[in-house]
């Protein structure tokens, strides 16, 4: 068969295509957005994007075999995409097909469901007041030692150099979890909110408030004057020499209330829970402006204490994935200052 005969034949097979697609296919341009958009898929990252309001979001596309089904069959089957199928019933809904969404979200799960919208919204801390990083985006109120009224913990978290989008995604779905209103991120060599990110958060994300941060020494000791606990986090040290550039790290069951903001007289003091990378941990500039730096011990300090065993190139994990180590912090502090 000659070269031409097989072009003819791509392009007639090409053009049968492009004619019997679905008709759900034809119509699924969205309102423009101001500025980027990007699509938010899944469940649960969509539902929490649209409860949440944080984004513009122009347009949500849902399998058309889901639209089709009655809002009582639906909410049985789904009562999360039930509910966002209802607070998407102001917004163009675009019925698509199974391939359509595929293709929409580059081949990823979406449960049958995605939103076109605006980024997440992350600006600069720089001329923020202390006092608003407490509360999450829905509160008005503005005080700087209690968010009791909004299910805040009073605690901040700020993720320096954290680049694995998965450890993001399980350190922000506890955030919210512990009830964290605000994330401050380093503005360089860290990952950023993404559509990615909010799945794998399981849409915890989209309730965060993120700043970023392109100082963190400077900040913290801004947060600190504010009247901020800044509490930095460190894994076992390689020797026993002492850096005299920060203060040793306490080891976690041997942290007190008072440490840590803690106060029998009322509210405890606002805190800055400090993280740093998966590779190098935090700075010694960071560390130098922290009032307490905290350590998980495990294993390995009990085989050095018993044993005299060196942590120097050990077999066993000297620490704990960022992520593991951050849940398990937020639940004794929020405990030690309860």
């Amino acid at each position: 068969m000659s070269f031409l005969s097989l072009q003819r034949r791509y392009l007639r097979r090409l053009v049968s295509k492009t004619s019997n697609k679905s008709p759900v296919e034809t119509g699924t341009h969205c309102k423009s957005t101001q500025g980027q958009s990007e699509i938010v898929y899944g469940i649960q990252p969509t539902l929490a994007a649209l409860s949440a309001k944080q984004r513009v979001v122009s347009c949500v596309f849902v399998r058309d075999d889901l639209l089709q089904l009655s809002s009582e069959v639906l909410h049985t089957k789904n009562p999360w995409l039930s509910a966002a199928v209802q607070l998407a019933s102001e917004i163009e809904i675009k019925p698509v097909s199974r391939d359509f969404l595929t293709d929409l979200t580059n081949g990823r799960s979406n449960q049958g469901i995605a939103i076109k919208c605006t980024p997440m919204p992350m600006p600069s801390l720089h001329g923020i007041s202390a006092s608003s990083i407490l509360h999450f985006g829905h509160c008005a109120y503005n005080r700087l030692k209690s968010g009791s009224c909004c299910g805040s913990s009073s605690i901040v978290l700020f993720l320096n150099q954290i680049q694995d989008v998965m450890n993001m995604g399980s350190i922000l779905r506890s955030a919210v979890f512990f009830g964290i209103p605000t994330v401050l991120i380093s503005a360089f060599f860290s990952a950023t909110p993404s559509p990615l990110i909010s799945k794998l958060s399981a849409g915890a994300m989209e309730f965060l408030r993120f700043f970023r941060v392109t100082n963190p020494a400077s900040t913290l000791k801004q947060l600190s004057d504010a009247g901020f606990v800044t509490v930095g986090t460190a894994g076992m040290q390689p020797n026993s020499v002492e850096n005299l550039n920060h203060c040793p790290p306490l080891e976690l069951p041997l942290v007190k209330p008072d440490m840590i903001g803690a106060s029998k007289e009322g509210a405890a003091k606002p805190l800055v829970l400090v993280l740093g990378s998966e590779a190098r941990g935090l700075p010694d500039n960071v560390l130098s402006t922290c009032n307490l730096i905290a350590r998980i011990p495990g294993l390995v300090d009990w085989k050095v204490e018993h044993f005299g065993a060196s942590s120097i190139a050990s077999p066993l994990p000297t620490s704990l994935n960022v992520a593991a180590a951050t849940a398990i912090l937020l639940y004794q502090i929020q405990k030690l200052r309860s």
